[in-house]
C-alpha cells in the first residue's frame, strides 16, 4: 500500500469522529453564543474528536475490523456524554 493509500484509509477511519467533533462544536458555539473564542471551539472540536478517534481505535482492537454498528453506537455515545458534560444546561 502506497503512501498516499495510508492516508486515505485513515483518513476514512477518522472520518465519523472528524465530523461528530466539528458538529458538536458548533453546537457548543451556537449554544454559548457569547464568550467564545475560536481556540475555545478549535479546543472542543480536538476533545471531540480524540475522544472518537479513541472509541474507534478500541472497536477496531475488540472486535477486529473497522465499521461495526456497535463502535459507531459507542462512538456516538461516548462523545455525546462528553458533550452533555461539557456544555452546561440550556437557559
Amino acid at each position: 500500500m502506497s503512501v498516499l493509500h495510508t492516508v486515505f484509509h485513515a483518513l476514512n477511519l477518522l472520518a465519523p469522529a472528524l465530523a461528530l467533533g466539528a458538529m458538536l462544536a458548533l453546537c457548543e458555539l451556537w449554544q454559548q453564543r457569547r464568550g467564545l473564542s475560536v481556540g475555545l471551539v478549535l479546543r472542543a472540536a480536538a476533545t471531540y474528536v480524540l475522544a472518537g478517534a479513541g472509541v474507534l481505535m478500541l472497536g477496531i482492537a475488540f472486535w477486529g475490523q473497522d465499521g461495526k454498528t456497535a463502535t459507531y453506537a459507542a462512538l456516538v455515545a461516548v462523545v455525546g456524554s462528553l458533550a452533555a458534560w461539557r456544555m452546561p444546561p440550556a437557559r
